[in-house]
């Protein structure tokens, strides 16, 4: 199964001295992902985003600019729910691992993504949904949420 979402070697800042706006920049945009911290405090299920809830960024990586914005989006849920696991993908993607090893959970449904500079869908029962409220951002660390502090990268 191919991804959409670039491989380790290209999610790699840019060498020092590489000028922003470069032809490699046009090319990508920045998806991060959100987890959903009020749906499960308020024992909601299914956890379904609802506009207030509160959300903390725990990951962020490069896609091509070009890419259909729900394909980047399952090709995230699969990357942050099994891209670590062995039995599930023949090399473990090594910012999946960094994700897991910093204590994340899997993506769950009313978390959220983040695509450019505000395109945002919340994980649905069913594939995502387009949000048009945006959630309040936080930096709380909870069990199974850690902050994101700019790389996942070992």
């Amino acid at each position: 199964m191919s991804s959409t979402i670039p491989p380790d070697k290209t999610s790699k800042p840019p060498a020092p001295g590489t000028p922003a706006g470069t032809a490699r920049d046009a090319e990508l945009v920045e998806v991060r992902v959100f987890h959903n911290l009020t749906a499960a405090e308020q024992g909601r299920y299914p956890c379904e985003y609802m506009p207030g809830d509160r959300a903390v960024q725990v990951f962020a990586t490069p896609a091509p600019r070009t890419a259909g914005h729900l394909a980047v989006c399952e090709a995230i849920w699969r990357l942050l729910n099994v891209g670590d696991d062995p039995a599930f993908t023949v090399t473990p993607d090594p910012r999946a691992v960094a994700y897991r090893n910093r204590g994340n959970r899997a993506m769950s449904t009313g978390d959220l993504v983040c695509i450019g500079s505000g395109t945002w869908y919340a994980a649905a029962r069913a594939g995502f949904t387009p949000v048009t409220a945006v959630p309040l951002l936080v930096t709380e660390q909870q069990p199974g949420t850690a902050p994101y502090e700019g790389t996942d990268l070992p």
